[in-house]
């Protein structure tokens, strides 16, 4: 739903910090532009696409709208490794954390602990297994989308569209256009009310899949091979 497209968007947080490692930041803005038309463009495609071939039954997953065969095998297993990727990558500051609470270094890799096991070892193991946790996760919870809405509701509407805005305008209010405080104030109304009906949709989407939850049972079509 609408909740979970805000929720692919939700790497807008760490812009900042991107900007700040760029070895010309200046092309900040120009990068920008380049990627969203580029997947603007890439997206758009696959989205009216998929809809002029399945209409409202398209599937969240986009290969459990077609049947078993090679090109779903091969596009499986490069969105896996994708799906790691980004995983670690999304996860980075929790798992820092986490680290930090259980003493376990942020960096080295040699000198072993004082339970005699090496840093990067264990750094490695403890990620390794945070990851699988979560992947165990979601293969227990066959509705896993309607929760990536419902994060993209409350999380990611929020966070990446209207508290930017917010602290925007209250920081810059005395040197900030007309312009843009309208703009501001156009992203958030339009964030809230994203908020209230990405997070209404999703939990009926939650309740309805509650009625018939049965643990790891999965909806993909491609699981079931010949």
């Amino acid at each position: 739903g609408i909740a979970g497209i805000c929720f692919a968007f939700g790497g807008h947080a760490i812009f900042p910090e991107a900007r700040r490692e760029m070895k010309e930041p200046e092309k900040f803005k120009q990068s920008i532009y380049w990627m969203y038309a580029t997947l603007g463009i890439a997206m758009a495609a696959v989205g009216f696409l998929g809809y002029g071939m399945f209409g409202t039954e398209a599937k969240i997953n986009i290969f459990d709208n077609f049947t078993w065969n090679v090109s779903v095998v091969v596009g499986n297993i490069f969105m896996l490794l994708a799906f790691f990727g980004a995983l670690v990558i999304g996860n980075i500051i929790s798992m820092m954390a986490i680290q930090t609470v259980l003493k376990i270094p942020l960096v080295g890799w040699g000198k072993p602990l004082s339970y005699g096991m090496p840093v990067g070892l264990t750094r490695t193991l403890f990620r390794v297994a945070l990851v699988t946790l979560e992947l165990f996760l979601a293969l227990l919870i066959p509705f896993i989308g309607d929760l990536v809405g419902l994060t993209g509701a409350f999380s990611s509407t929020i966070l990446t569209f209207m508290f930017p805005c917010i602290a925007y305008w209250v920081v810059f209010r005395k040197r900030i256009s007309i312009y843009m405080k309208l703009v501001c104030a156009v992203m958030i109304v339009l964030s809230a009310f994203i908020f209230i009906v990405g997070a209404y949709g999703a939990v009926l989407g939650l309740v309805d899949a509650a009625n018939a939850f049965r643990p790891f049972n999965l909806p993909c079509s491609y699981l079931d091979l010949p």
